[in-house]
């Protein structure tokens, strides 16, 4: 009788990937990917303002999701420098074709800069989303937001470090 509803709840959530598109058996995208774009974070650095950045990473389809993405990010300003190395998973909603949303999970490591001598450094989670626009079979722009939850004070808000922190990234990926 175990089996029977191991077997029915693997089956409802295969369906359930199938009908939201989720997943395809045989992905129909060349999967292996570059990856660059730019970072901002609103929360700001010791005098309010936003702090900057650049990403780049590489990412290979995996089985049962999308992709896994490896990817190094850094951020400054006047009074902060940021460096993150980012270990993620992705997974894409076909249901369109020009854009696609997706929502990604992963772990990371940021080690910190501050021209006030604290430099804290440690792991932290993160979770968000994102929209791919098709720009050819090849190539998509892509945006998104992501949530970092840290046990460790990590991202300078204002005056003060904090444990969480929010990104936007907009950039552009090539697959081949």
């Amino acid at each position: 009788m175990k089996q029977f509803f191991m077997i029915a709840l693997a089956g409802c959530i295969t369906s359930s990937f199938a009908f939201a598109g989720a997943q395809n058996i045989v992905h129909d995208d060349d999967i292996t990917g570059f990856r660059v774009g730019g970072i901002v974070d609103f929360e700001g650095d010791k005098d309010g303002d936003p702090i900057l950045g650049a990403t780049i990473g590489i990412g290979e389809a995996i089985y049962p999701l999308d992709e896994m993405i490896f990817s190094y990010y850094h951020m400054s300003s006047d009074n902060i420098d940021q460096n993150g190395l980012t270990l993620c998973i992705e997974e894409r909603y076909t249901r369109f074709d020009i854009f696609r949303p997706y929502a990604r999970a992963g772990v990371g490591y940021l080690w910190v800069d501050d021209d006030s001598g604290e430099n804290p450094d440690g792991a932290f989670f993160e979770a968000g989303g994102g929209i791919l626009f098709s720009l050819g079979s090849t190539s998509r722009l892509y945006a998104e937001v992501v949530g970092q939850w840290s046990g460790t004070e990590l991202w300078l808000d204002n005056e003060q470090f904090e444990g969480n922190n929010v990104q936007f990234t907009a950039g552009y990926r090539i697959y081949y």
